[in-house]
């Protein structure tokens, strides 16, 4: 294609047909090929996959959520190449706020429902498996409670002698012993029949599965047990629960229904990050029970506990899943100048079918090179090994500088673009930074290959858990040729084509730091529309050291992996806003939110977010107060833009509130600790003056006894040697006189003076 910032119109077609293609022969495919559950290998899925342990050291610095850390190791060179590998951290939600609110509706349309046959259980078993993993999550995450039933009851039969006449949406258990009664009652019951909950900050937060269960009239159950008891009863382990799943499955032949379930609670963290609302059908009552699969595998996740707990923790990793599920719209042969015209042609396919089933509303590009070594997936063009070129090379394609400046590790290049389609055509040696210079050619083999894991545990320990097998680049599957069809070009459109957009991006991440080489000029130029043309650069060109400078509307890079790009379709436009740090939502296409990154940044932290925004305009900006609509919008259109707009800003508002009661919290505790602080040192000086009162008191005490001793000395050694004498010195004070008469005195006389004795 012609290394150009804008192709021409002949180009872009080129790429819209190619995308178009693509994704109508996966369309095809699925049509041709039914979805087969038991064919999932559940068990043996994702062994790269860390799992919580429950040594861990949580991250309790945010209020309102907790993370379990750690650090992954990342080999870059092989082949005698000196260029070190390097470490990331990582933290990932393990708590929730609220549950999902999930309700229940007769006949509510879900396409390709039938593959899992008529009766549609889905929906209960994936209420059921979701107790199983928070009651697991009890298990592992450092201070969970375990599972508390609430007094909220599903409703049940009156009768114990049989099955009560009841509706098509009664859900039959069959016969059940009381535990188990107990436990589908209190899965099933209106609102929340159980809590798995954690102390944090003096507030309760949920585990990532709790659900709050909508009432409806219609849902009953309907069993057969000896006389229920509703007194308290222990919730069951999680391995029990998964007994009383079996059991329901095996009773309805809905074993199939039973995997897919399990799939989708692992999948509920990640609903709750896009809406806290689910609506799903009703099972419906059939006579003809289905023949259970030839192929059974239970529980899901085999005999091996970790495995439960590996998909545990990806299906904690909100920010991973959707990074993987957005994975499906990446193709690193696609240059960023030209993504959006393959957009377009892929978005072609899925508006018809969402036309026909509105399911797909738009599509979050998020990069977690994580959560893609850890699943082997493929989410960003850096993946890919660097091309071996000749020694002395003069010129690299672009998207091998941008690999060689990840993988050195290179100043603002320590995270990956944020931008998953590498960046057109090539660029001169000389040009590029030190790191690109030395690496391009040196001999070596580069790519990002993970290495390992280690969480981060009680006491400093660090608990690794490296890959079960060697280190490996993660490789794209490359697509055969499709075969030609009749493409509708209703849907290209250069006016909302988001390219540009994808091509700030790319180049921001390239060049802001280190400036453009002179022989970029007209990149810069188009990038920067306040550069001016008779502004001379300072380096001779091509030596990769233009001062012309970053673009004054610079991105600033995140520092983060998991940082957000919201491509949303290809009608999208660039929007920026600036957060206070990572925990601040940003607004999302269906008045979603941008999930809390992790406490890395502290509140002066400052990062732009580049959004993608879902509208038939061009430039609309979230942030200000802006109502107005563009000429081309519809009615329709512009009120939900408007509508989405709103909430954006009342979650906002609502995240600023809560922000700022926080602040509050914190101040009245810091004052808190300071009184006490105060009251400590008041104390303190009381006792520290008391015990100087003691002493005095006690050296005046030794003073007088220093004194009266003495006097004791004195006294003693002046009394008299004779009998007469005593008598005459005792006269004054023991002697009375009673008129003319005198007292008879005898004496008697110790063995020495002071034992001398008067008796009269």
């Amino acid at each position: 294609m012609q290394d150009t910032i804008q192709p021409d119109s002949a180009t872009l077609k080129q790429f819209y047909e190619r995308g178009y293609r693509q994704w109508h022969e996966v369309y095809s495919l699925g049509l041709a090929s039914p979805l087969d559950v038991t064919a999932l290998d559940i068990q043996h899925a994702f062994p790269q996959h860390p799992y919580l342990v429950p040594e861990l050291q949580l991250d309790t610095q945010s209020p309102g959520v907790i993370y379990a850390t750690g650090t992954s190791t990342w080999q870059t060179s092989t082949g005698g190449c000196p260029l070190p590998s390097f470490e990331k951290r990582y933290a990932l939600p393990v708590t929730a706020r609220c549950p999902i609110n999930i309700s229940l509706r007769p006949n509510y349309p879900i396409a390709n429902l039938d593959s899992f046959g008529q009766s549609g259980h889905i929906a209960i078993l994936t209420l059921a498996w979701a107790y199983v993993l928070s009651q697991r999550w009890t298990e592992i995450i450092p201070g969970a409670a375990p599972i508390e039933y609430t007094t909220s009851l599903a409703a049940q039969p009156d009768s114990s002698d049989g099955f009560e006449e009841t509706n098509d949406t009664a859900i039959e258990l069959g016969v059940v012993t009381d535990e188990a009664a107990r436990w589908w009652v209190a899965v099933l019951a209106p609102g929340e029949g159980w809590l798995a909950l954690t102390l944090h900050r003096g507030t309760y937060l949920r585990s990532p599965w709790s659900v709050s269960l909508q009432p409806s009239e219609e849902l009953t159950l309907s069993f057969r047990t000896t006389p229920f008891r509703s007194g308290h009863q222990t919730p069951p382990s999680f391995s029990t629960a998964a007994g009383y799943i079996a059991d329901y499955a095996s009773y309805h032949g809905a074993e199939d229904q039973s995997c897919a379930a399990f799939a989708a609670a692992l999948l509920l963290p990640t609903r709750r990050y896009v809406s806290d609302k689910l609506c799903w059908p009703c099972p419906s009552r059939h006579n003809e029970r289905p023949e259970p699969p030839a192929r059974q595998c239970w529980p899901p996740w085999g005999e091996d506990r970790r495995q439960l707990d590996r998909l545990l923790t990806m299906s904690c990793n909100t920010i991973g899943m959707l990074s993987l599920v957005s994975s499906s719209f990446v193709d690193p042969d696609i240059p960023c100048n030209v993504g959006g015209a393959w957009m377009q042609g892929a978005f072609a396919i899925i508006d018809e079918l969402s036309a026909q089933a509105p399911l797909v509303l738009a599509i979050a590009y998020i990069i977690d090179l994580h959560s893609a070594a850890w699943t082997e997936s493929f989410v960003s063009f850096v993946q890919r090994a660097v091309a071996d070129y000749p020694p002395h090379v003069e010129t690299i394609q672009r998207a091998d500088e941008a690999r060689l400046m990840f993988l050195s590790q290179a100043d603002h290049h320590s995270e990956p673009p944020l931008v998953l389609f590498p960046p057109f055509g090539a660029i001169a040696v000389k040009d590029c930074i030190l790191e690109v210079q030395l690496h391009s050619s040196c001999g070596g083999r580069h790519g990002l290959v993970y290495a390992g894991w280690a969480w981060d545990c009680q006491g400093n320990v660090k608990v690794g858990q490296d890959p079960h097998s060697s280190p490996s680049e993660v490789k794209h599957a490359n697509r055969q040729p499709v075969a030609d069809i009749a493409i509708r070009y209703d849907k290209l459109d250069r006016n909302r084509d988001c390219s540009e957009a994808l091509t700030r991006n790319m180049f921001k991440w390239l060049r802001d730091a280190d400036g453009y080489p002179v022989a970029e000029r007209g990149i810069r130029d188009w990038i920067d529309d306040d550069w001016s043309s008779g502004e001379e650069s300072v380096a001779p060109e091509g030596d990769g050291k233009s001062t012309t400078g970053s673009s004054r509307r610079s991105v600033d890079i995140p520092r983060s992996n998991d940082a957000i790009v919201w491509p949303i379709e290809p009608r999208a436009v660039v929007t920026e806003r600036r957060c206070r740090d990572w925990a601040m939502p940003s607004p999302m296409c269906g008045g979603a939110v941008a999930p809390e990154i992790g406490p890395s940044l502290g509140h002066e932290d400052h990062v732009t977010i580049t959004l993608y925004l879902v509208s038939a305009s061009s430039e609309y900006q979230t942030g200000a107060a802006n109502s107005s609509t563009p000429s081309n919008m519809d009615e329709h259109e512009a009120a939900k833009l408007l509508r989405l707009l709103e909430e954006a800003k009342s979650q906002l508002n609502q995240e600023q509130r809560r922000r700022e009661e926080a602040d509050q919290r914190l101040q009245e505790e810091q004052q808190r600790r300071e009184e006490e602080q105060r009251r400590r040192e008041e104390e303190q000086q009381r006792r520290e003056e008391e015990r100087k009162r003691r002493e005095e008191a006690d050296r005046q005490r030794d003073e007088a006894n220093r004194q009266r001793e003495a006097a004791e000395a004195l006294a003693g050694s002046a009394l008299p040697q004779t009998v007469p004498d005593y008598l005459e010195a005792a006269r004054p004070h023991h002697i009375r006189r009673c008129g003319d008469r005198r007292s008879r005195l005898e004496v008697a006389i110790g063995a020495t003076p002071a034992a001398t004795t008067f008796v009269v």
